[in-house]
């Protein structure tokens, strides 16, 4: 079964890294910049859990939240806060909204991801219950009479004689050597493999690399915007 996860977070780069971070496991990434989107989505396809940032420029994520649970039908949906030191919000805010837990940004994929399936886990396990297991006949034991089947005499077939290596020389001469085996494997053959390990190796580390480079330029950009500034003003008193 898939589990529908609502996220309301205005960054890209967080957007792609859950996209990346839950590809192949059986969850439906759904986007929203704004909380009136996030509405709209959840309207049309109601989530199994809703992972909202509280820090953002163009919505509420703490207001989105409160309107969450005053819906009838979203009231009960599992609830992940994306917090930031950016902007204060109190642990009695995040508790007002029935938030299970709160996850502060830039964060680890592997630490999101855990978070999101030890949230889900309950709802997959009562929805995967497996039928009670059904009684069969059982099969009749050895040593039951039987009707006697006819004796058949079969014509003994002269034995081959093996060589060496096991089989007959027949075979041994049509069997592939090792060598052979290994020259069949060419660059064409190879290529494709290589390349489909290369794809696959990039998607894994792609979110950790991600997060990292946020995180780099979050703590970097102060700096780099204080020497523009610093520049621009020598080049104003250079009369530039």
């Amino acid at each position: 079964m898939t589990t529908k996860l609502l996220l309301l977070d205005e960054s890209l780069l967080v957007q792609r890294v859950v996209e990346l971070a839950f590809r192949d496991k059986g969850v439906d990434v759904h986007i929203a910049e704004t909380a009136d989107e996030a509405f709209e989505i959840a309207d049309n396809a109601p989530p199994d859990i809703v992972v909202a940032s509280l820090d953002m420029e163009n919505s509420d994520g703490l207001d989105f939240c409160r309107r969450l649970r005053e819906q009838p039908d979203l009231s009960q949906v599992p609830l992940l806060v994306l917090t930031s030191t950016r902007q204060s919000v109190s642990d009695e805010e995040i508790r007002e909204v029935h938030a299970i837990a709160s996850i502060e940004k830039p964060f680890k994929p592997v630490v999101f991801t855990e978070e999101v399936e030890r949230i889900i886990a309950p709802a997959h396990s009562e929805s995967t219950q497996l039928p009670e297991a059904q009684a069969y006949p059982a099969s009749p034991e050895i040593g039951t009479e039987e009707s006697p089947s006819p004796s058949v005499e079969v014509a003994e077939e002269p034995e081959e004689t093996l060589g060496e290596s096991g089989v007959s020389p027949g075979e041994e001469d049509e069997q592939p050597s090792s060598s052979q085996a290994t020259l069949a494997l060419d660059s064409e053959t190879l290529a494709p493999i290589i390349q489909k390990q290369l794809e696959e190796a990039a998607e894994k580390i792609a979110p950790t690399l991600l997060s990292h480079i946020e995180d780099a330029v979050v703590k970097q950009l102060p700096y780099i915007v204080e020497k523009i500034v610093i520049r621009e003003i020598e080049k104003i008193k250079r009369g530039e």
